[in-house]
């Protein structure tokens, strides 16, 4: 009677075991598949652009090696960006790739005008201005509406800084030995006066928080 119990409950218990591996496939599996699919996407976007950049440095002509090599680096940005928005198992991938492509092309207007002097004030773009606008794309495909305001609101951050350091180092210090004539001399002195009228103006006519309006 012993062995027969045991047989039997062997025998029911097999059922039981096969259903149970069959279930947890069928939950695994399609994430399996869908993390071994993506990550063959990544490699093969990859593999194809380090095959173009190959292909560009070794039959691009001198000259367009000598203008165009923040190509070489525009390239990568713009290929982290295009997987990170294609592939959501990596779409933090938008972040490093907004930043790469920022600095690319700092280093085009820079690279093309001779103007290296304007990292003086072209560090705001990269830092906040790129982590923000790659917080803010992160935050779209993600559908996170807070991450999208907060990175949107680090890029104005970091457009407003670029705007008034290179009023300063361009109109006044002249970093960059550019000359944007007499209006110019006029329009800046203007410019910083309503600037700054502007902003004591808010600050005093806005009500503090929490007193009564006056």
């Amino acid at each position: 009677m012993g062995p027969r119990g045991s047989g039997r409950t062997v025998l029911a218990a097999g059922p039981d075991l096969a259903y149970v591996e069959v279930a947890m496939q069928n939950q695994i599996s399609p994430t399996n598949r869908r993390s071994s699919s993506d990550a063959g996407v990544v490699w093969g976007i990859l593999l194809v652009l380090v095959g173009v950049f190959f292909l560009a440095a070794r039959y691009a002509p001198t000259e367009v090696g000598q203008l165009g090599w923040p190509f070489f680096v525009l390239v990568p940005g713009l290929a982290l960006l295009f997987i990170g928005a294609t592939v959501r198992s990596v779409s933090g991938l938008l972040v490093p790739g907004s930043v790469v492509t920022v600095v690319a092309l700092v280093l085009a207007v820079q690279n093309t005008f001779d103007v290296w002097a304007s990292w003086t004030y072209a560090w705001a773009l990269v830092v906040p201005g790129s982590l923000g606008l790659g917080a803010a794309l992160l935050g779209m495909v993600r559908h996170d509406r807070k991450q999208t305001e907060d990175g949107m609101r680090a890029m104005l951050v970091g457009v407003a800084l670029f705007a008034v350091f290179g009023v300063f180092f361009e109109g006044i210090l002249r970093v960059s030995g550019l000359s944007f004539g007499a209006p110019f001399d006029i329009v800046l002195p203007v410019f910083l006066i309503a600037i700054g009228a502007a902003l004591l103006a808010f600050r005093l006519i806005r009500p503090r928080s929490g007193g009564p309006l006056t």
